[in-house]
Parts: C-alpha cells; structure tokens; sequence
C-alpha cells in the first residue's frame, strides 16, 4: 500500500500475471520471491529499445488511481473499493497458477482426461474477463461512450463511475437476471473448451497485450484464445464444436513450433511492451522486428 493505507499505482496487468514471467521467481535462498520484488526483461516496440538488466514488475503497466470513483468535486470516494476486490480474484488466479504448475510437473498427467478442475476453469475465466475491462483503454472507451449516450447530463466524472460500475461491479452482489459489461465479457467464453501446453521455462512471452483473442463481433462469437500464464505454460481455447471430446481439457506437451506461434501471436497482439523472463537477444529482436513489419499493427 502507498499513501498509508491506500494503493495509488494500479496494475491494469496484475503482479501476480507478471510475476510469472519473472527470472527471480525464487530469491538466493530458494524462498519464493514476493511478487513486488521481481523484475522482467522488456521491449520497447515503439523504440526498438532493450533493458540490459530486468526491471522492477511494481514500475511498469499501472496508472495512477485508474479504478477510484470520484464526486461531484473531483474528489476520490471508496478508496481501493475495487483495487480491494481485484486483488481477491487476484489470489485465486495465483493458486490455479501453481496447481497448474505443480500437476503440469507429473507425467501421468499428460494422459489425464480432465486436466483443470470446474474450478480452476472458472477462475481462468474470470481473470480474464477482468484483465480485458480494467484496461485504461477500455475504461477510457467506456467513458466515451457513456459521454455519448448521456450527453450533458452525465459529468465526466459520473461517466469513469458509471463506467467503473458496469465493468468491475465486483464489490457488491447480483441478481440473477442482472446485466453488466462484466457478466457480458465472462459469456464469451462459454462453449469454450480448454487446452493447456507446457514447455520448459522461459518459453513464452508476453506483452502490455497479454490475452489473445480471434473471432466475429454483431453477436460476439470467439473462434480462438491464446494466453500464456508463464513462460511455461499456456491456455488455449476453442470452440466446443471444433474439438473432440477426448481432446478437450488435456495437458499437452508443446513443441518449438507451437511455442514459436504462439510467440508471433503475442508479438503481434503488443502495443509497445513485450516482457520476458530471458534477456532477449538479437536475434529475438531482428526476429520480432520481421514478424511486425511483415504484418503491421
């Protein structure tokens, strides 16, 4: 916490996200480090600029007091209301992160025809579905569209509050038939099946982009989602018509081929920053430069 008891630095990408791509996972004595103490490689795709050493995760991917409501003075309300409540789900996402990781680590699960627990499943889900609503970006869309719809009669302030209502109502209770922008997001992925692939540390990147996602608006329909959890390990989802159904929720063994795909998803999906837990070399770089010149942005 900053400012005594409040958080003013907000991650639009959570620690507990980064922190899974960090190469000081484990301090010198084997303890495991805590999240705001480690660091990642970066990338700058706007300057084509590498960091020499890792930076802190805690510096990077956060805006100032990006999830407070605010009154009619400008004041901020409900301190960390929602911060509070994210870094609840945040937790879950940290436990699935290392059941995974601990049963990705037994063969015998590879033969395993239910690999993710319901669960498990649902915490995936729910990350991200929030992962994608508090970017700025989407806040900042929403805000304009409330503008819109409401005109002179909603304030600007009254518009991030309404907005932060809609996407990231996760301090207060439903009904059943209730509508939000959240519940709407955790919809798409239904019908979608599950596939996690394992490799060896080191493996994926990521980005200030981290979740991949194909598909057909006017209604949404996903067709495919890419999302690495770690450098070892990724989620991919597809249709439930698409997969057999002893193919679905498996643990698979990844090759240098699907990781190198679905390290150009992620290169191409980034807006400046890529992230790794590996310094990245130049070759990387001349190969990161070839991908998005060849498929601009």
């Amino acid at each position: 916490m900053e400012q005594g008891e409040f958080t003013i630095k907000q991650h639009y990408i959570p620690l507990c996200f980064l922190g899974q791509f960090s190469p000081d996972k484990k301090t010198a004595e084997g303890t495991t480090n805590p999240y705001d103490k480690r660091h990642i490689y970066q990338y700058d795709i706007s300057s084509e600029r590498i960091t020499s050493a890792p930076i802190p995760i805690k510096s990077i991917c956060y805006s100032n007091n990006l999830y407070e409501f605010q009154d009619e003075h400008g004041s901020l309300i409900y301190r960390n209301l929602i911060e509070k409540m994210l870094s609840q789900y945040e937790g879950l996402f940290s436990e699935t992160c290392r059941s995974i990781h601990a049963k990705a680590k037994h063969k015998s699960n590879y033969n395993c025809r239910c690999f993710l627990s319901n669960t498990e499943k649902a915490h995936i889900i729910m990350f991200m579905a929030t992962l994608i609503l508090r970017n700025p970006a989407v806040i900042n869309n929403g805000v304009e569209s409330a503008k819109q719809i409401y005109g002179e009669l909603l304030r600007e302030h009254n518009a991030k509050n309404l907005t932060l209502q809609m996407c990231l109502p996760l301090y207060r209770s439903f009904t059943s038939n209730e509508q939000t922008v959240l519940f709407n997001v955790v919809a798409w992925f239904h019908n979608m099946v599950f596939t996690v692939g394992a490799c060896k540390e080191g493996s994926f990147l990521t980005s200030d982009y981290p979740l991949i996602i194909y598909g057909h608006n006017n209604p949404i329909k996903l067709e495919k989602v890419i999302f690495p959890l770690s450098s070892s390990i990724v989620i991919q989802m597809r249709p439930e018509t698409t997969i057999e159904h002893e193919n679905r929720n498996r643990l698979v063994r990844l090759g240098s081929a699907n990781i190198r795909h679905i390290n150009e998803e992620m290169v191409l999906h980034s807006k400046r920053w890529i992230y790794s837990q590996v310094p990245f070399s130049k070759r990387m770089v001349r190969w990161i430069l070839k991908k998005r010149k060849a498929e601009p942005q």
